[in-house]
């Protein structure tokens, strides 16, 4: 991701920074017709399916040092659903938590690079 830097979103705690930048990702998502789930590191995802449920999104998100948010097909997914990519967040990467989005998969360009400066 070379030197671009997370567009920052001051006079937070870095926890809280990080979190709203997951949050504003997961609503760009959504509104670009997404469904969603969250894996912290486990074996499963955290949701039983993907969702477009913003709160049951962010009440699994931040729980560990590390979640990926994974890109749903725009149609309605069964359980396992058609996987269409990932965004990596990481956090604590940077004291003022710009650098929460670690990685992603360059097909959610149009998603993410709005985030970077």
């Amino acid at each position: 991701m070379g030197n671009r830097r997370l567009l920052r979103v001051k006079t937070m705690s870095r926890k809280t920074r990080e979190l709203a930048v997951v949050e504003k990702v997961i609503l760009a998502a959504i509104k670009a017709g997404y469904y969603l789930n969250i894996n912290n590191g486990g074996d499963t995802n955290e949701l039983e399916k993907p969702t477009q449920d913003v709160k049951a999104l962010m009440d699994n998100v931040g729980l560990a040092d590390e979640d990926v948010l994974i890109f749903y097909t725009r149609t309605l997914p069964t359980k396992k659903g058609s996987k269409f990519g990932w965004v990596q967040f990481i956090y604590g990467n940077a004291e003022d938590g710009s650098e929460v989005i670690a990685d992603y998969t360059t097909n959610l360009d149009a998603i993410i690079d709005p985030f970077f400066v």
